[in-house]
């Protein structure tokens, strides 16, 4: 008897040890490239809401926001500390993404086991879409953060733990505070409380339940009022169905996977090996019971914004459901945890290899392989003796950036004629695409200004900048500029 109680403490030991080793392997895959991408334009909008009064900010988050306000007060709390370089806004997201980590692994181990705990920290510690989300200044990592807090709280609460009860209602009224779709991974576990509650007392119960439906109440207004501004329309001009089909793959590897087919389909296929031995070989009644309380609610986070965009409010996109690889990592963890011998380590390291080798591919790529704005702005130089006009193509994408890279005193023209002695271009790719269009930059390159000519033309990965420069100021037509370059959409800025 004393020999297994000292065999049991050297596996909690070596447990706990190996949990430290992934967390500290989390870090280390998040936080040493936070400053390797410039900002894309979702982060600048979260940059300039954080550097406005609070209350300015709270009217900016419902005039041009389709999330609730949490994250903004964290970031913005977070910015007077580390300031508005990549590094510092990132780093709260980053050590939200560390520290989901122990928290998907406590989920884990109440839900199921202790060994499936340490596959499902393993693998939430390298999934890509997850390191990808770690290192942007968006809501994403903290509401995937609560949602796990949520989980393994609700893990304990099922249990018998009123304790956990309160902090389920505490957390999953933070993460619906932070993205609204966390809402349906708190459902099903709602849903389960009442119908598992267990020891746990109806009253306790519809309490929680009914603090969390206050929270839910309290942002309706808001939600409604975002909705109205349209900022999220853009989700729905793509294919639904196409939308749902690539989302496991999007869950798996992330958007910019290299050779995406085959490295999506590789992932899959063992992801869809561990789900099958999860329905297949767990055998213990508690353990079982487990799987399916993770599945119900992974299922749920995917499941149910699909339904609801079926009958038109269609906001399905893949990363409005990260909340729901923590639950289904678990199901895919248990079913590892079923193997012995060889393929018991073979299965979730093919996976984590998978993983690791997307993360060590697209940690340092600007976003979707098209996007280095503070590259292609540091390479224009300084400006002219008095001022310059800056046009960036697409415009939609690169005015924000332009204006945070280019400095303060950059802003968009608002007359029809500008007063310059220099001209730059930087054209980009569209999203998606890894170079400028061709076509595009031989017309910016036939493109001829009367008294300009040419002092410079760079050319980067993702970018090419041509600057025109005059003897002296002259008259420029924003509205010839536009017109000229109209098929590459450009947004023309001023730098005094």
């Amino acid at each position: 008897m004393l020999l297994g109680a000292t065999s049991q403490l050297r596996y909690r030991r070596a447990t706990a040890l190996a949990l430290i080793g992934l967390v500290a392997l989390a870090a280390l895959l998040r936080l040493p490239t936070l400053g390797a991408k410039s900002y894309w334009g979702d982060e600048i909008s979260t940059l300039f809401l954080v550097q406005r009064g609070f209350g300015g900010m709270l009217a900016g988050i419902a005039r041009l926001e389709s999330t609730p306000p949490l994250y903004y007060a964290l970031a913005k709390l977070w910015y007077a500390v580390a300031g508005s370089g990549e590094d510092g806004m990132r780093s709260l997201p980053a050590l939200l993404g560390v520290a989901t980590v122990p928290v998907a692994y406590g989920a884990a181990r109440e839900l199921v086991s202790r060994r499936a705990a340490l596959i499902t920290a393993a693998l939430i510690a390298l999934n890509p879409v997850l390191v990808w989300y770690s290192g942007e200044a968006r809501s994403y990592s903290l509401a995937v953060f609560l949602c796990s807090a949520g989980l393994w709280a609700f893990a304990r609460a099922i249990s018998g733990g009123r304790r956990a009860l309160l902090v389920w209602a505490l957390a999953s009224s933070l993460a619906l505070a932070t993205h609204y779709f966390s809402a349906f991974v708190i459902l099903p576990e709602a849903l389960l409380l009442l119908l598992e509650g267990g020891r746990l007392g109806t009253r306790s119960r519809v309490a929680a339940i009914g603090a969390v439906c206050c929270t839910a109440a309290a942002l309706v207004p808001l939600a409604v009022h975002q909705s109205s501004a349209g900022h999220a329309v853009w989700i729905a001009r793509t294919s639904l169905a196409l939308r749902v089909v690539r989302a496991p793959v999007d869950l798996l590897v992330g958007f910019d996977a290299p050779q995406r087919a085959a490295v999506g389909g590789l992932a899959s296929l063992l992801a869809a090996g561990g789900g099958w031995l999860a329905w297949r070989r767990v055998r213990g009644e508690a353990e079982r019971r487990g799987v399916a309380i993770a599945a119900i609610i992974g299922a749920g986070g995917i499941a149910l914004p699909v339904v609801i965009a079926i009958v038109g409010v269609d906001y399905f996109d893949s990363r409005n459901v990260l909340a729901a690889i923590v639950p289904l990592t678990i199901v895919l963890a248990a079913g590892f945890a079923t193997l012995r011998g060889r393929p018991a380590v073979a299965a979730p390291v093919a996976l984590g290899a998978v993983f690791v080798a997307v993360v060590a591919t697209t940690s340092t790529e600007p976003k979707y392989h098209s996007e280095d704005w503070r590259a292609a702005m540091h390479a224009l130089g300084p400006d002219g003796r008095t001022g310059r006009a800056v046009i960036v193509a697409p415009g939609q994408a690169g005015r924000k950036p332009a204006m945070v890279y280019l400095g303060e005193g950059t802003q968009p023209v608002r007359g029809s004629r500008i007063r310059v002695d220099e001209v730059d271009f930087v054209i980009a790719p569209k999203q998606g695409a890894s170079r400028p269009a061709p076509s595009g930059v031989r017309r910016l390159e036939s493109l001829h200004l009367p008294a300009f000519h040419p002092v410079a033309r760079r050319v980067g990965s993702h970018w090419v900048a041509i600057r025109l420069r005059a003897t002296a100021p002259h008259s420029v037509s924003v509205r010839e500029l536009t017109l000229r370059l109209g098929e590459l959409r450009p947004a023309v800025l001023l730098e005094q």
